[in-house]
C-alpha cells in the first residue's frame, strides 16, 4: 500500500510560499492536505497569541514568563469585575488564511493537484483556555475560548467549504490522559474527547477535520509523556465513538515520540493500538520519528508501528508525520519519508537552522 505523508504544523522557512513550494516539490503526490507552513510569528504554536493579550482590556497577568519552558510561560487570570467574552478574542486564523488561501491555490494549480485541501491548524479551545489561564481558569471559562475558536472556524468554512481541513491541536487533552493511573484514563479521555467532538458539532456542516494528538515541544522538551499508548487508544476511541454526522473526520495524528524522547520499538509498547476501532473514513498517522533518533531507529519504529497496527485493515496508518515540531529542526531526507515506501529515507541530518526546508511538523 502506497503511504501518504502527513504535514502537522510550523516550518522554519520564512514564508508561506516558500513552505509550501517546498512541500509541494519535496511531497507533492504524497499529499492529501497542504499547511501554509505557519511561518514567522506563528511558528511556535500559539506562543503569538498568548503575547498577543498581554493588552487586553479584560486580561491582566497572574504571572510573567519568557517561554523558556513550560513553567515559565505567562499566566493571566480575568480582571476583578470584568467578562471575557469570545468575542473580544482575535487568534489570528482567519487572517493567516486570507494570507495564505490564495497562493495555497494558485500552487495547487500549477503543481496539477486538483484534489489537494488546504490544511488550517485550529488549537484546541480548551488547550488555549489552558495555556492562556492555567488551569484552574481552563476548567471555568473556557467558553469564551469555545466561541472565539467557532467563529474563525465558521469564518475559514464560509471563505472556502470543503476546501479546506481544520486540525484540532490538542496536546493538553493527550497529556491529562496520559497522566492519569491507568484505571481512570478512559473517564478522562471520555471527558476531554466529548469536548473536542463538542467543538465540532458546533462547526458547520460539511466542514472537514483531522485532529492532531500531541505531547508538547517546547525547546524540544515534550509537556507529557506515555508509558504505553493506552492514552492514544481511550481518546482515539472516544473520538470515533462520539464524531458528530456531518463533520469527517479525516485522521486522526498520533505521536509515538515526544520531544527529545524517541519513539518506542518494543512491541509491548505498542501493541494497545490495535484496540482502537478507526472506521474506513479515517486514517490514522503516527508520529515516528525525532531529532535524536537515528535513522535506523526510526526505521524500526516505523516497523513495529506497522506490523502492530496491520490485523486490523480499518486502523492500517496511511500516512507518515513526524513527531509535533519537528520541522524546525529537521532538514529533509535524502528520500522523503514514507512518499513512496514503508520506510523512511535514509540519513536524516540533525538540527534544522532558519531558512532549512522541513519534512512534518506538529
Amino acid at each position: 500500500m502506497r503511504r501518504s505523508t502527513l504535514l502537522v504544523g510550523s516550518s522554519a522557512l520564512d514564508d508561506a510560499e516558500e513552505a509550501m513550494s517546498t512541500a509541494l516539490a519535496e511531497l507533492g503526490p504524497t499529499l492529501h492536505t497542504l499547511p501554509d507552513g505557519e511561518t514567522g510569528s506563528r511558528r511556535n504554536w500559539i506562543t503569538h497569541i498568548v503575547e498577543s493579550l498581554r493588552g487586553h482590556p479584560d486580561l491582566e497577568l497572574g504571572k510573567d514568563g519568557s517561554w523558556t519552558d513550560y513553567d515559565d510561560t505567562p499566566v493571566f487570570k480575568i480582571r476583578r469585575g470584568h467578562t471575557l467574552y469570545g468575542a473580544s478574542l482575535d487568534f489570528g486564523h482567519v487572517a493567516a488564511f486570507d494570507a495564505s488561501y490564495p497562493l495555497f491555490r494558485r500552487l495547487r494549480a500549477a503543481n496539477d493537484l486538483p484534489d489537494l485541501a488546504f490544511q488550517v491548524g485550529i488549537p484546541g479551545d480548551f488547550d488555549m483556555a489552558l495555556f492562556v489561564l492555567g488551569p484552574t481558569g481552563a476548567f471555568l471559562h473556557r467558553r469564551p475560548f469555545t466561541e472565539a475558536t467557532l467563529r474563525e472556524i465558521h469564518a475559514i468554512h464560509e471563505r472556502a467549504g470543503d476546501d479546506v481541513v481544520f486540525q484540532i491541536e490538542v496536546p493538553a487533552e493527550l497529556v491529562f490522559v496520559a497522566r492519569m493511573p491507568d484505571r481512570l484514563q478512559p473517564l478522562m479521555a471520555g471527558l476531554l474527547g466529548r469536548g473536542i467532538t463538542r467543538l465540532a458539532q458546533a462547526s458547520p456542516a460539511g466542514a472537514r477535520f483531522g485532529v492532531h494528538l500531541c505531547l508538547g515541544d517546547m525547546n524540544h522538551r515534550a509537556l507529557g509523556r506515555m508509558r504505553n499508548l493506552s492514552p492514544i487508544v481511550h481518546l482515539a476511541n472516544t473520538l470515533i465513538d462520539a464524531w458528530p454526522p456531518q463533520r469527517r473526520l479525516e485522521y486522526v495524528h498520533a505521536p509515538f515520540a515526544a520531544a527529545e524522547t524517541p519513539a518506542p520499538t518494543s512491541p509491548r509498547s505498542t501493541r494497545r493500538s490495535d484496540s482502537c476501532g478507526f472506521p474506513t473514513t479515517s486514517a490514522s498517522s503516527p508520529g515516528w520519528c525525532t531529532r535524536t533518533a537515528p535513522s535506523t531507529s526510526s526505521a524500526s519504529c516505523w516497523d513495529s508501528s506497522s506490523s502492530c497496527w496491520a490485523d486490523r485493515s480499518a486502523l492500517r496508518p496511511r500516512a507518515a508525520s513526524a513527531v509535533a515540531n519537528a520541522s524546525r529542526r529537521w532538514r529533509p531526507c535524502a528520500r522523503p519519508p514514507s512518499a513512496t515506501t514503508d520506510r523512511p529515507g535514509p540519513q536524516c541530518p540533525a538540527r534544522a537552522g532558519p531558512g532549512d526546508p522541513w519534512v512534518s511538523s506538529g
